[in-house]
């Protein structure tokens, strides 16, 4: 007879920690990925590395934005993102750390002041704060960017502004929109 749980795969046997989690080879990785003159090399080590230190040093300092990219994926410190988000002068570093915050002041600022109106965008849709949606709502550059604050906005307020103000017309009838579905559904 054949026992009553021969039918179920093994157990899973348990892992241990990945090597390139103890410190020294964490050390040995930020010295390649700060220092190697390859970018594929550094590329390789910046995978790997978890030292958040390290990655906000590579995502502000490497000659690479691909590199400048990566190292802004894998860190998690809001002040670090912030900085890398208003800083960097390629758009699409700025768009991955951007991405990555949940800061609201920060992503308010961004949503202000980045230049390009996609990353403006994107800080829009991760907003929650109402006054930033106001401000950006009321006085964008771009339509596309005041549509999607107004898209967020919540303030009737505010929104009363922007269908009275607004100098696109499709922006003033979505804003009269949002008017009433905050009538019908508060």
């Amino acid at each position: 007879m054949k026992p009553k749980d021969a039918d179920k795969p093994p157990a899973e046997e348990s892992h241990p920690e990945p090597d390139d989690v103890d410190p020294a080879i964490q050390a040995t990785l930020a010295r390649v990925a700060l220092g190697d003159k390859d970018w594929s090399v550094r590329m390789a080590a910046v995978e790997r590395l978890t030292l958040q230190s390290v990655l906000a040093r590579i995502a502000r300092t490497d000659a690479d934005s691909d590199i400048r990219k990566l190292a802004v994926s894998r860190m998690t410190d809001q002040n670090a993102l912030a900085k890398v988000a208003t800083d960097d002068g390629d758009w699409s570093v700025r768009r991955t750390a951007t991405a990555k915050l949940t800061d609201q002041a920060a992503l308010a600022r961004i949503a202000v002041a980045d230049e390009d109106s996609d990353i403006r965008k994107l800080a829009v849709s991760l907003l929650r704060d109402q006054s930033a949606l106001a401000r950006v709502a009321r006085g964008d550059k771009d339509w596309t960017v005041r549509m999607a604050a107004v898209e967020k906005l919540a303030d009737a307020g505010a929104l009363a502004q922007v269908a009275l103000n607004d100098q696109d017309a499709d922006i003033r009838k979505r804003a009269v929109g949002r008017l009433s579905e905050l009538a019908t559904h508060p």
